[in-house]
């Protein structure tokens, strides 16, 4: 979440750990209301007559080779966008190998995984 600083340093410890909690419950609700109507909507979609079609190999990779050409150029001209930039690649890159040995197989595996409702 993002507060004003000097603000925030002047909270008293059990305002900033109620103002975490409320933070924390809309993020939650935010996701969960996300996914809810996503699965509804992707149901209507294809009982409407909607082709699902994953994106091919080649437009994800021109997707992230734009992303991080747009991030290099934006952290090249703000000193502070580069610092909070190179900290993100190695979060991210910590990440990435967790969701590879952990989600990524879950994910495989639930998404082959028979369905009382089929979406294709």
């Amino acid at each position: 979440f993002q507060v004003n600083q000097a603000a925030w340093d002047k909270l008293p410890g059990d305002y900033k750990a109620i103002f975490e909690a409320a933070v924390m419950t809309a993020h939650l609700r935010m996701l969960t209301q996300y996914d809810a109507a996503n699965g509804e909507t992707l149901e209507r979609l294809v009982m409407g007559g909607t082709k699902l079609m994953p994106y091919g190999p080649d437009v994800i990779q021109a997707a992230r080779k734009a992303t991080f050409e747009l991030l290099e150029e934006s952290a090249s001209k703000d000193p502070t966008f580069r610092d909070i930039y190179d900290r993100w690649q190695i979060f991210r890159d910590r990440v990435y190998k967790w969701n590879r040995v952990n989600e990524w197989s879950f994910a495989s595996f639930a998404a082959h995984l028979p369905s009382q409702t089929p979406i294709s």
